[in-house]
This record gives structure tokens, C-alpha cells and sequence, in this order.
């Protein structure tokens, strides 16, 4: 009888670790995909840096760039905003170039009725300058619910808008939400 009972209490404990250790590589691999999409981005941006060539630092120098002239727009003043969704640019024909993804880290068209309840991650970017009209600084950002919270990206965030009042709650981390920060600087390859 008290070796039956050491053997359950045993039991449990291992049953305990084997469900923690599935939430840690869960947890993992959510913040593996969400690293990729990020850097995915980190480079698409940087691709549309090659568009960036004048140097007489107007508003006209970045007209011809897809992403990065939205420095314009705030001033540069670093503002999130999320990832217009325009296929087919900066890449191979038929690329969604989205802010959406599925649990694999797959691009989706949130545009497409198919799309809903398959989003499982959201980028946005902000740009700052860093050196007026020649060098950025580049963050992107990547949100996606936490288990068990109860929040959905579809409800929070339409069509995978960046949303800081929501990711953050009177100035802290949204404890329903994980974000994975990625950063980088681009600069005008006029300037060598």
C-alpha cells in the first residue's frame, strides 16, 4: 500500500514536468516563427532600401520606396503602423507581402474569406531617424495571443492593424498578448 502510494505521487510529479516541458517547447516554437516573420521583414525592408537613393534628404528621396516612405507621414517620429498588405512587391509574383500569419508562419491574405480564423500572428514596423535622410532605424514588431488568455488577434486587431493601445495597458506589456522585438538601422546607399 505505501509503495502504491509513493509510486502515484511519483507519477504525478512526472506527469506535472512532461505538461510543463510541452508548454516550454510550445512556447518555443511560437517565439521561433515569430522571430523568422520579423526578420522576414527586417529584410524586405531592407530590399526596399535599395529604392532609396537621392540624397538631398526631401520627402521625394523615399517617394519611390514602398514601406520605408512612411517616415513622411509621422514625421519621424517613430510611430508603429502596421504592414500594408500589397502582393506581389519586393518579392516573387503572387507574395502577399502580408502582416498576417498562420500558426506556421505562413503569410495570409486577410483579404480572402478563407483567412478567417487562421491568423495566429501580426507584424507592424516603426521608423525613426536615426541620421536625417540617411539612416533609419527599423524595429518590427510581432504580436500573438498568449495560451489560455482568452484574447483572439481577429477580434483585437482588424485585419492585423497595429494596435498600441491595446498591446500595451497603461504603459505596460498586455499580459494576453507575447511580442517579439526585432531592430535594425538602413541607410541611404547613397551615403558609403
Amino acid at each position: 500500500m505505501v509503495s502504491l502510494g509513493v509510486m502515484t505521487v511519483g507519477a504525478m510529479a512526472i506527469m506535472a514536468m512532461q505538461q510543463q516541458t510541452t508548454r516550454a517547447n510550445v512556447h518555443a516554437r511560437e517565439l521561433t516563427t515569430a522571430t523568422a516573420i520579423a526578420q522576414t521583414w527586417i529584410e524586405r525592408l531592407k530590399i526596399d532600401a535599395v529604392r532609396w537613393n537621392a540624397t538631398s534628404n526631401q520627402q521625394s528621396d523615399l517617394a519611390g520606396t514602398t514601406y520605408l516612405s512612411r517616415i513622411w507621414v509621422t514625421n519621424g517620429k517613430g510611430v508603429f503602423t502596421g504592414i500594408p498588405q500589397q502582393p506581389g512587391l519586393l518579392n516573387a509574383p503572387g507574395a502577399l507581402n502580408s502582416n498576417a500569419f498562420d500558426y506556421y508562419g505562413n503569410e495570409l491574405d486577410w483579404r480572402q474569406p478563407t483567412t478567417q480564423g487562421r491568423v495566429v500572428y501580426c507584424a507592424g514596423y516603426r521608423l525613426s531617424w536615426i541620421y536625417p535622410g540617411r539612416v533609419l532605424r527599423t524595429d518590427v514588431r510581432v504580436w500573438w495571443s498568449r495560451e489560455g488568455s482568452g484574447a483572439t488577434i481577429e477580434t483585437e486587431f482588424q485585419n492585423c492593424a497595429d494596435n498600441p493601445a491595446v498591446l500595451t495597458l497603461a504603459g505596460l506589456p498586455n499580459p494576453k498578448y507575447h511580442v517579439v522585438y526585432l531592430s535594425t538601422s538602413i541607410r541611404n546607399l547613397q551615403y558609403r
